[in-house]
């Protein structure tokens, strides 16, 4: 028997749920009906254990459930997997080779520290996509990953779609939902202690609610199915507003709020539109195209879109186009890239073309300059990731690596290979997670959430969950999965 891992090393928190997959691979045929066991050697390690057979012949999988009552603290050992033509647990008539042995290395840490929320210098408000009205994902704060803890973890009504979360001011705001078969609803979430602070619920089965933004008091999110910018009070979640944006039935990423205006998808067959502070009417409309998984990106006077192969850059003050800037890679295909634009200090705008679709060749990453009004350059690599700008340097995640490249020539400066696939809840087409703060980029594999050192490029922290990220201005990581939301205390 060979198993995959050949042994077990786990992360898991006190109190909360682990589940374990090992890869079996069988070196022979079996001719009789056998049974499996697979036996701890200490009482209270395993809560459940489920074996089937995959399409793969000779090969099995094995679910291990691991106890939720361990405590905190290291443990060793090894788990004894029996194939006995008898009972499993006298296991008397053993088959041939059997018992064989799949040590492990099990870490439990505290599950809870809500200490008193304090703020991380350099941190802000996470009040939208990618942080800000830019979509950086960077934040200039400096993080110690020895201090790093598990604050809370609570579970969420499931989540099938784009499940990005906005933190603002203690609060932290998300969307649940399944279409077609659980109503939508908006969450308020204490960021100290973890607890709801109010929900709002449609009974609209055509509404479907798209991520959240948080902005001077007010939460805004998009509708999908009936097309609208809905206006709620951080403070208890009362409707101040909703206004009909004309767009077509789409799924938008959050909102971006600048200056107390809302930019959002909208239009009548597609484009952008600008929303009154407060959510108290639309000032403009631009068409532009129908697409979704998208939202603006603004700075200063100028909001940017990146549909059907162009960068749109839109004037804030009344919606005019500003200028045009056409990707020629992609020769008037019309595709467009779910994501947004992401925009440096200095003005320059990068997109990351992500391929939602495997036979959608027009992947790569890109740098625009708005002063001459050209593309400074464009890279043709199986980018995964929004591009994360930290000063001199854009940070990808490009196919099982992260990248990072000069921002103003985009040649590589370094990549690092990671240990196993990327991943990241949310839609299908989303860009996968990506967020950097400080020396530290964290990102998902199929294995969970991790923090590599931008310096040592060594892996500093993991955390078994996968999901959306999110950092608050009091330093707490959140990870959002389609069913669980994580913070993690990071100072």
């Amino acid at each position: 028997m060979n198993f995959a891992p050949a042994a077990l090393e786990v992360i898991a928190y006190e109190g909360a749920p682990r589940t374990l997959e090992v890869a079996v691979k069988s070196s022979r045929s079996i001719d009789s009906v056998v049974n499996v066991g697979i036996v701890a050697d200490r009482a209270g390690l395993l809560e459940g254990v489920q074996v089937e057979r995959t399409a793969e012949a000779l090969s099995y999988k094995a679910k291990l459930t691991l106890s939720t009552t361990m405590g905190v603290g290291e443990y060793r050992g090894a788990l004894e997997i029996r194939l006995c033509y008898d009972e499993p647990l006298t296991c008397a008539r053993p088959v041939e080779g059997a018992p064989w042995l799949l040590p492990y290395t099990i870490v439990v840490r505290k599950g809870t520290d809500l200490s008193p929320l304090r703020p991380l210098a350099g941190a802000k408000d996470w009040g939208m996509y990618q942080g800000s009205a830019q979509h950086t994902g960077y934040v200039a704060a400096t993080v110690n990953p020895g201090a790093f803890g598990r604050r809370f973890r609570v579970e969420l009504p499931e989540t099938t779609e784009s499940s990005e979360i906005a933190v603002a001011q203690g609060l932290v705001a998300l969307v649940s939902g399944v279409v077609p078969y659980i109503p939508w609803s908006v969450h308020g979430i204490h960021e100290a202690t973890g607890a709801p602070a109010w929900t709002v619920a449609t009974a609209d089965a055509w509404v479907q609610f798209n991520p959240p933004a948080l902005a001077d008091g007010m939460l805004y999110t998009v509708s999908s199915g009936s097309p609208s910018l809905w206006s709620f009070s951080a403070a208890d979640g009362v409707l101040l507003n909703k206004t009909y944006l004309g767009s077509q039935r789409k799924i938008h990423l959050a909102p971006t709020v600048e200056s107390g205006a809302i930019f959002a998808a909208g239009g009548n067959y597609g484009g952008m539109s600008r929303i009154a502070a407060g959510g108290a009417g639309v000032d403009w409309s631009k068409d532009l195209l129908w697409s979704s998984h998208w939202t603006p990106a603004v700075q200063g006077s100028l909001a940017y879109a990146y549909l059907a192969d162009t960068l749109h850059a839109i004037h804030v003050a009344d919606g005019a186009t500003a200028f045009t800037i056409v990707d020629p890679a992609l020769g008037g295909s019309g595709y467009t890239a779910p994501g947004a634009p992401a925009i440096a200090d200095d003005g320059a705008v990068f997109v990351s073309r992500v391929a939602f679709r495997p036979d959608l060749p027009y992947t790569g990453l890109l740098r625009f300059d708005p002063i001459a009004r050209s593309l400074s350059w464009s890279v043709a690599t199986q980018v995964l990731s929004q591009p994360v700008v930290a000063g001199e340097t854009v940070y990808a995640l490009e196919g099982g690596a992260l990248q990072a490249r000069s921002a103003r020539t985009g040649a590589s400066l370094w990549s690092w290979n990671a240990p196993s696939a990327f991943a990241g809840k949310g839609g299908q087409v989303d860009p996968l997670p990506l967020v950097v703060v400080g020396d530290l980029a964290f990102f998902c594999t199929i294995d969970g959430t991790m923090a590599l050192d931008l310096k040592t490029r060594q892996i500093v922290w993991t955390d078994p969950s996968i999901g959306r990220l999110a950092v608050s201005a009091n330093g707490i990581l959140y990870i959002r999965g389609t069913t669980e939301l994580v913070a993690v205390n990071l100072h």
